[in-house]
């Protein structure tokens, strides 16, 4: 698959998002089922992996989608494509949650208060797309140069602002800003065909 096919394919998909984030903003409810089937493994994947708890990360990828459905008039395509800003949104509800404490609290509850609330798991077919999804991204970010990879993981995972990150690293904020932005286009350009070929 040549460079221009693969440029297409990302453009392609990210107007389909744009476009039905903008029939979200009009109260389409099948615009939002298509935009939750399409993206809800990578929402899922970057909220378990900020929790670490699959309980805890149903519930605030469930919160994403409300949040989609009330501030999908918010996204302003000119600003950026829809994939980071839906996990944007995602990054965000996680680390409020994770924030609050409410993962930890949820984990250690009374047995009859778990066993009383009813399950969201999903089935093993979306289990394994899931699974499947998450060893590609994965292995596309261990695959990037350390430096990019440990600014992205210190971004993204541990909720660290650029500055923050500069500080921690001893590097200066332009230097982070450079390589968490090469970082995801180098991360877009590689999954951006597996995860479409991934249904």
């Amino acid at each position: 698959m040549g460079p221009r096919h693969t440029l297409a394919l990302v453009e392609a998909r990210e107007y389909d998002l744009a476009s039905l984030l903008a029939r979200v903003a009009r109260g389409d409810a099948d615009a939002l089922a298509m935009l939750y089937d399409q993206t809800v493994p990578a929402v899922h994947g970057i909220v378990l992996r900020i929790l670490g708890d699959s309980a805890a990360a149903e519930e605030v990828t469930a919160d994403v989608f409300v949040q989609v459905w009330q501030r999908a008039g918010g996204y302003d395509p000119g600003r950026g494509p829809a994939l980071p800003w839906l996990m944007l949104l995602a990054r965000s509800r996680a680390l409020d949650r994770w924030r609050s404490g409410a993962a930890t609290r949820a984990r250690t509850e009374p047995m009859e208060a778990a066993m009383a609330q009813p399950t969201h798991e999903p089935g093993p077919l979306v289990c394994a797309e899931i699974a499947q999804r998450r060893r590609l991204v994965i292995r596309a970010i261990a695959a990037l140069p350390y430096d990019q990879r440990h600014a992205l993981e210190l971004a993204y995972y541990r909720g660290l602002s650029h500055a923050e990150i500069a500080e921690v690293i001893r590097e200066p904020l332009g230097t982070v800003k450079t390589r968490i932005r090469t970082a995801m286009i180098r991360l877009r350009s590689v999954l951006a065909p597996e995860l479409g070929s991934v249904r």
